[in-house]
């Protein structure tokens, strides 16, 4: 028994390293020559290209749309600091809706906050909480410890069997309700969902300057193929990739 279990931890190792193998020759980066800067800790946070939102906000502020949310704000943080723009943040999550609500950001006048989750449907929709808080070391997070609470629309291992009830919108709907006919910096950690999403993005001919996506392809059979047709629908679309995080979980495309 004490082999077997060996064996599989080998067998596993070796897939993992084949698959990273295997992304590591898709993510890539795409467009050079950019400003690119962190926004954020290593943890919640993403690597931005501030050429185009500079110039922007010389001309109007920009509209922010940050999905996902945790208990993790330092994104928003940073955006906010160093362009005092307009931040419109989403989160369903019982747990990060809570933690939203005694953030100082909630006070600023360019900080807003929806209890709301994005899909590919506009419905009253099943969602999935964690199984189990997962505390997220210091060394990732800089001088605070953070809880992994973010639940999904997407049912994978980590999460809990039961779902709650939650209000789920398009990203067209959501831009309808505030206002907005398009967006300048879109930031998605949606926990597997990304992929549906995505797709009814396009599909809906939304218009955004700067996507910053944590990608969760390790939650599904055949991920990376899943991935990398993803990526291929975004530069068809206009999207390239100008920043891929070490761990190749955060990517960041800009519209060229």
């Amino acid at each position: 028994m004490k082999e077997k279990n060996i064996l599989i931890k080998l067998e596993r190792k070796l897939i993992r390293i084949i698959e990273r193998g295997y992304l590591k020759t898709f993510l890539k980066v795409q467009y050079r020559g950019r400003e690119i800067v962190q926004c954020g800790n290593s943890y919640g946070g993403f690597a931005v290209d501030t050429t185009i939102l500079n110039y922007i906000n010389s001309k109007r502020k920009l509209v922010v749309y940050s999905f996902g949310i945790g208990e993790d704000l330092s994104f928003s943080e940073a955006v906010y600091k160093k362009w005092n723009c307009n931040i419109y943040a989403f989160d369903p999550t019982p747990k990060a809706i809570q933690y939203v609500k005694q953030s100082s950001l909630l006070s600023c006048d360019g900080f807003h906050f929806y209890e709301w989750g994005l899909s590919d449907k506009d419905e009253i929709g099943e969602f999935y909480l964690p199984d189990s808080e997962v505390y997220v070391p210091e060394s990732l997070v800089g001088s605070n410890n953070v809880q992994e609470v973010s639940g999904s629309v997407f049912k994978h291992d980590g999460l809990q069997e039961k779902s709650i009830q939650v209000n789920l919108k398009k990203l067209g709907s959501i831009m309808r309700y505030l206002g907005h006919e398009k967006i300048d910096l879109l930031k998605m950690d949606i926990e597997g969902a990304e992929f549906t999403v995505i797709d009814e993005i396009l599909e809906s001919g939304i218009v955004f300057k700067e996507l910053c996506l944590e990608v969760h392809n390790r939650f599904f059979k055949k991920g990376s193929v899943k991935l990398r047709r993803m990526i291929e629908k975004l530069n068809n679309a206009g999207y390239y990739i100008v920043s891929v995080s070490p761990n190749l979980m955060e990517i960041t495309f800009i519209q060229k």
